[in-house]
């Protein structure tokens, strides 16, 4: 099997390019993670505020 980059320093630099390519990753995967948690929160709120209507 053959690989683009001949070590893990060429892959993390990725000619020049890696600062672009691992901002793009990390902001999409920090978005990802916010849209994932948050509905949680929501509903965790949500039912707080149920039950203290219902108390």
């Amino acid at each position: 099997m053959m690989f683009q980059f001949e070590n893990f320093s060429d892959f993390i630099y990725m000619a020049g390019h890696g600062q672009y390519v691992w901002t793009a990753y990390s902001v999409s995967l920090i978005i990802m993670a916010f849209i994932f948690v948050m509905p949680l929160f929501r509903k965790k709120n949500i039912i707080q505020k149920i039950i203290k209507k219902n108390h």
